[in-house]
This record gives structure tokens, C-alpha cells and sequence, in this order.
């Protein structure tokens, strides 16, 4: 479900919504995610629910699980435009295009968010230093890491770890 579907922001922002309140936790807050739920599902069912997919043969389809399982296994490491275009068997331009139209946003942005995701989860899970933990999941400039991840969390890492 990418942004090219209509409805995707209505679908969006329950989930955004839980991931918000799960930040603080406050009282009740598992209430509140339970009424987020119903209004997803409620969305769906009664506004996706005739919603035809973006045509897609067979063939694209099994060439994004493998990029995005290559991007799982190896996002610690540098990975570049021409790694993961050769992997889909893509020239590099044709490949940039082929991401975009197909998860509605750059390979470039769908990595950093993903090694993001990574780090949120060893912030939360290891007490090794944030510069490890950056270094772990492939950010080389802890500044840039620093400035990306709080752009998508809205708070610093040493912050979200607390």
C-alpha cells in the first residue's frame, strides 16, 4: 500500500497515530491504539475495499522481494545504486524508476528509512553507544545520522532511547 493509492493518508495517519502514542505511553494509551485499529480497518473495508492495485506483472513483483530482501541482508553495508540495479538485473536510471513507481518513493529514501527503523529498535533493545549503533545499520557521518533520525522520529536518538 504505497501513496499512489487514493485514501493512502486516511490509511496512514491511524497507524502514525499508534506509533505516536507508543513513544510516551500514557495512561490508557493501549485503548487508544485498540480505537486506531478500528478506524484502519474501518477505512479499508469501507473505502479500499474496491480498490484495484497498481498493475503489476508477476515478474516486477518477484524482482522487489529481491532488492527489498537484498536491502535487508546487507543494509549494514554500503550499498549503492549500481549494486542494487545490477541485483534487479536494471540499468541504474531504469531502476531508480522502476523503485519509484513501484513503492512510491526513492531506494535512496526507502534505505535511510529502513536502516532508521534498525536503529530505533537497537536504541530500544541494546545499551551500545549510539555511534555504534549507527555505524552497525550503515551510517558512516553520526551527524547525518543524528539529523536523519531525528527527522523521522522528531526526537534525538539519545532521547528515543530514553
Amino acid at each position: 500500500f504505497t501513496p499512489v493509492y487514493p485514501y493512502y493518508d486516511d490509511v496512514a495517519a491511524p497507524i502514525d497515530a499508534c506509533d505516536e502514542i507508543c513513544k510516551t505511553k500514557p495512561q490508557g494509551y493501549q485503548l487508544f491504539i485498540k480505537s486506531m485499529l478500528f478506524q484502519f480497518f474501518f477505512i479499508l473495508d469501507n473505502r479500499c475495499r474496491n480498490l484495484t492495485p497498481p498493475p503489476k506483472n508477476k515478474n516486477t513483483i518477484d524482482k522487489m522481494r529481491i532488492v527489498l530482501k537484498y536491502v535487508e541482508n546487507n543494509y549494514p553495508e554500503k550499498i549503492t545504486i549500481a549494486d542494487i540495479a545490477e541485483v534487479a538485473g536494471f540499468s541504474e536510471s531504469h531502476f531508480m524508476r522502476y523503485f519509484k513507481e513501484t513503492m512510491g518513493t526513492s531506494f535512496i529514501d526507502y534505505l535511510k528509512d529502513y536502516r532508521l527503523t534498525m536503529a530505533a529498535r537497537l536504541l530500544q533493545s541494546s545499551d551500545n553507544a549510539i555511534i555504534d549503533i549507527a555505524s552497525e545499520v550503515g551510517f558512516d557521518n553520526i551527524s547525518y545520522f543524528n539529523r536523519a533520525f531525528k527527522a523521522k522520529y522528531g526526537v534525538s536518538p539519545r532521547n528515543y532511547r530514553s
